[in-house]
C-alpha cells in the first residue's frame, strides 16, 4: 500500500518536474483520504500511513514547487456506501 500509494505519487511528480519546471506553470493533484488525516478503526494502519505520508508530501513539493509556478494539492474524498462500509 506505502508502495502505491505514496512512493507511486512521489515517483509520479518526480518524473513530470522537468516538463512542469521548463513549461513555467504546472498543477499537481494527489489522492489524499479522511483516514489519512484522521486515523480510525475505519481504515488499515498501513492505509491511514500511506495517505498522510500523501499529505506531506504535497505540502512538500507545494512550497518546493511555487518558484516555478507549480501549484501542489490534494483532495480528500469521503466515505463512500458500500457493501464494506455498511457491514
Amino acid at each position: 500500500v506505502l508502495a502505491v500509494n505514496l512512493k507511486g505519487a512521489f515517483l509520479c511528480t518526480q518524473a513530470a518536474l522537468p516538463m512542469l519546471q521548463v513549461g513555467g506553470w504546472g498543477r499537481v493533484i494527489n489522492i489524499g483520504s479522511l483516514g489519512g488525516q484522521m486515523g480510525g478503526i475505519a481504515v488499515g494502519v498501513h492505509y491511514a500511513a500511506s495517505k498522510a505520508g500523501i499529505l506531506g508530501l504535497t505540502k512538500s513539493f507545494a512550497r518546493h514547487l511555487a518558484p516555478y509556478g507549480i501549484t501542489v494539492n490534494a483532495v480528500a474524498p469521503g466515505t463512500a456506501e458500500t457493501d464494506l462500509t455498511a457491514a
